[in-house]
């Protein structure tokens, strides 16, 4: 999926209904822009969501520690200085692209939480759980998912799904 140029559309409408059902991040508040920023620009906001553990949850972040996440944004922008890096330029666009898109939700989610005085521990898991945390599986789901791919993600999507409804059946009812 981290290739795959119709996530970067799907899977911030997807991420921003997750959110606004799971922790009532309105898409467009100040927080949700605030988090797509940071996710751009890696900036304060950035930096703290990653040191939190925010970043930690996505697809291609699971493979990664803090310390290289911080090393990877520092880089920036993407670069071209040889014939490899043309040719391979748009397909690491839609990776960073989708990385963007999946960080972005997380991030103005930890804000929003931060805003209303959760502590950095609760809204680092709360902002990892607002749409599917791909670290998140134990041994036998690491075994499962090998064999039959994301698995893992649509028993965690069916996870946060049932939790929320258990958690606020009221708000379940008013958000379908």
């Amino acid at each position: 999926t981290t290739y795959n140029r119709s996530c970067v559309i799907i899977n911030p409408v997807r991420d921003a209904i997750s959110a606004w059902f799971r922790e009532k991040l309105v898409p467009l508040s100040p927080e949700y822009i605030q988090g797509w920023v940071a996710a751009i620009a890696k900036n304060t906001n950035f930096s703290e969501a990653a040191k939190s553990g925010v970043l930690m949850s996505g697809i291609v972040e699971t493979q990664r520690t803090t310390a290289a996440l911080t090393r990877a944004a520092a880089r920036g922008a993407l670069s071209v200085r040889n014939a490899k890096d043309v040719l391979t330029f748009l397909p690491r666009l839609i990776r960073e692209a989708n990385i963007v898109a999946e960080r972005a939700t997380r991030i103005g989610t930890y804000l929003k939480l931060r805003n209303k005085g959760v502590n950095k521990l609760e809204a680092a898991i709360r902002a990892r759980d607002v749409t599917v945390d791909f670290a998140k599986s134990g041994n036998t789901m690491r075994l499962i998912n090998q064999i039959i791919p994301f698995s893992n993600a649509s028993l965690q999507g069916s996870a946060n799904l049932l939790r929320t409804i258990r958690s606020n059946p009221k708000w379940a009812i008013a958000a379908s």
